[in-house]
């Protein structure tokens, strides 16, 4: 069995329960089809980058899959006839644990970032100022030479 990461865009316009049972049907469909889904996140309700379906707004979902390729075949065939669903993308992924570490820390960045004062770390600021100095080393020694 191979691991995938399936992100979709859900329609904001369901309600909670549609929502569930939505869901619940995709993840039937994939324990039908002799997969297991591993790991499920909820990215929230973000802004689209452009309208689809005269929709600004959707609602981002990522699945981590065990399963085979025909497991994804039908996930994708499914996903493709819901009219709720606004977009979707699956990926191969060697390991399920650090895919999900690495997206758990890039929504957790912005948050930290943003409670910031300045806006930059003490560790970017020493980052910077060491680049400047080596930049300013070898600024020197090709005038030397």
């Amino acid at each position: 069995m191979r691991s995938y990461e399936t992100v979709f865009i859900l329609s904001t316009d369901l309600s909670e329960e549609e929502q569930s049972a939505l869901l619940d049907r995709f993840r039937e469909l994939v324990a039908n089809n002799g997969g297991e889904i591993v790991e499920e996140c909820v990215w929230g309700r973000r802004r689209l980058a452009y309208p689809i379906q005269k929709k600004e707004f959707g609602l981002y979902l990522i699945w981590y899959i065990n399963g085979t390729g025909a497991t994804l075949d039908e996930l994708h065939r499914q996903l493709g006839y819901t009219e709720q669903i606004l977009r979707y993308q699956s990926i191969r992924v060697e390991s399920i644990a650090d895919e999900v570490s690495a997206f758990r820390e890039l929504i957790k960045e912005p948050a930290d970032s943003a409670s910031e004062a300045d806006g930059e770390s003490p560790q970017e600021d020493t980052e910077k100022g060491s680049k400047e100095e080596g930049s300013k080393e070898e600024a020197s020694e090709e005038s030397v030479a």
